[in-house]
């Protein structure tokens, strides 16, 4: 199934109030869209504006060809890490995956592995307010190769990452991409991505 972003005049805010000009981008199957602006500029409420989460001061969001088809499965990785402090990084993955139903069965050892993968693995079952800033993004991040969504929408995934966790997160992205999902991110960090376009908000 073929879907195609189509954004037209959109304005989102608070309250009313505009945070940027209207926007207009499109989106294709394995398309990299970075969003770009100064801090304040929108970029967070334009990600959450196209996850449905907010709704638009104007403009539309179109994410199908066919009118006929369903929207496609999306997830959104935000700012702010969004884990229990009180739960293990397994259990919070295992607890996000469920909610997101995007993951089909849960399986732990997969979880288990993939933290492994990701350098995490002797602080699999640990509480995860004794992890540092960085490995709690790494551990929100690895839903990336634990869901399956055919969009992804990235708020500023590298932040707090080592240059070593940014390169992998880059090419996972850029993995996911070429397998035909749709990635659309904002970043103020270096990360080595083939971007398709770039959206500014000015």
């Amino acid at each position: 199934m073929t879907y195609r972003l189509a954004v037209s005049g959109l304005r989102c805010g608070r309250d009313e109030r505009a945070l940027f000009p209207p926007v207009d981008f499109v989106a294709d199957d394995g398309d990299i869209v970075r969003i770009v602006g100064d801090n304040g500029a929108g970029k967070s409420t334009l990600l959450r504006t196209l996850a449905g989460l907010l709704s638009p001061l104007s403009g539309t969001i179109n994410w199908r060809v066919d009118e006929n088809e369903p929207a496609p499965p999306l997830a959104l990785i935000a700012h702010e890490n969004a884990l229990s402090q009180v739960l293990s990084p397994v259990e919070n993955l295992a607890l996000l995956l469920r909610l997101s139903r995007q993951a089909g069965r849960v399986d732990e050892a997969k979880i288990v592995d993939t933290l492994e993968r990701l350098g995490l693995d002797r602080l699999a079952h640990q509480p995860t307010h004794t992890l540092s800033a960085g490995q709690k993004r790494r551990v929100t991040l690895a839903r990336l190769w634990l869901a399956a969504p055919k969009v992804w929408l990235l708020d500023e995934p590298v932040a707090a990452l080592d240059k070593s966790a940014r390169t992998h997160t880059a090419e996972r992205i850029a993995q996911l991409a070429g397998a035909g999902a749709v990635i659309i991110y904002t970043t103020h960090e270096g990360m080595a991505l083939c971007d398709t376009r770039c959206v500014a908000l000015d």
